[in-house]
């Protein structure tokens, strides 16, 4: 389906029911996925983008405070499985790393 039938919401052919054919983009979203107010999911955000909107939130420098620097691996797949069901995802596990580790050094350097 091209770019501008999915954005102008092109409506997939009925079948022999009467029910509209459950694979267009509009039905086929993951529950709880943003949309655009017509039940059509919204385009996906780039896992930079989204990087940079949790930092900003304040949540990573939260999580790095309330652990006083230090996590281990359970906290770290623990972690990852909160941001996978947050509207932050998708972000590449490096990245979410890196940020964590910056700021564990900017805590250890003001204490």
């Amino acid at each position: 389906m091209s770019f501008l039938a999915w954005l102008f919401g092109k409506k997939q052919p009925t079948t022999a029911t009467g029910t509209v054919d459950r694979e267009s983009p509009a039905s086929t979203h993951a529950p709880g996925a943003p949309t655009n107010g017509l039940d059509r999911p919204t385009a996906p955000r780039s896992e930079a983008e989204n990087l940079k909107r949790w930092r900003e939130s304040g949540q990573a420098r939260a999580w790095v405070e309330a652990r006083k620097g230090r996590w281990n691996h359970a906290d770290w797949v623990t972690l990852l499985a909160e941001l996978e069901r947050s509207p932050f995802w998708p972000m590449h596990p490096q990245a979410v790393g890196q940020v964590l580790e910056e700021l564990k050094n900017e805590l250890l350097h003001r204490n």
